[in-house]
């Protein structure tokens, strides 16, 4: 069977975004389940990467 990239881009247009977001909610969801400890939080975020990037944040 030959697929064009037109039907291809056809059918895109019936799949249901929120199929997605439950895939992505649930790979969140298994990650954090296999973290048996607490992780600290820093002004009520849980920080869990920091690349070096220097950013200035707005003040409130």
């Amino acid at each position: 069977m030959v697929i064009s990239k037109q039907n291809l881009s056809q059918q895109r247009a019936y799949l249901d975004w929120m199929i997605f977001k439950d895939a992505n909610k649930n790979t969140i969801n298994e990650i954090y389940s296999d973290y048996t400890f607490d992780l600290e939080d820093f002004k009520g975020f849980k920080i869990l990467t920091i690349d070096g990037s220097q950013v200035e944040l707005p003040k409130y």
